[in-house]
């Protein structure tokens, strides 16, 4: 009899331009980008912060994957900020961040990261 041994890890994050789409004001982020590492993820939760400040901002702390994205809307433009998404499987959680600039009003990329 052979028995079949199954390893799970905890989820595994995307790589940033799978996950973030970004225009002047707001950020969408596609949750169907992460791998769930073998088990289903359970949820995520998402914070942001300007650069430069120290509190995070709770979107919400109890996000499921069948929402496939969510949107952070009123940020400034041209600004940066870091992101910070944890998914959650039976296998464990993964803490990502992110960092990412709005656009500027007219449409432009920040080219410098301060």
């Amino acid at each position: 009899m052979r028995h079949m041994f199954y390893f799970f890890t905890a989820p595994i994050a995307p790589e940033k331009r799978l996950l973030l789409s970004v225009n002047s004001t707001a950020l969408n982020i596609n949750l169907n980008s992460w791998h769930n590492g073998g088990c289903p993820i359970c949820f995520f939760v998402i914070q942001y912060r300007p650069n430069r400040q120290q509190e995070w901002t709770l979107v919400s702390n109890n996000v499921i994957p069948e929402q496939n994205n969510i949107t952070i809307t009123d940020l400034s433009p041209g600004s940066w900020y870091s992101l910070l998404i944890t998914a959650r499987n039976d296998a464990g959680s993964t803490d990502a961040e992110y960092k990412f600039a709005t656009l500027t009003l007219s449409g432009g990329n920040l080219l410098l990261f301060i």
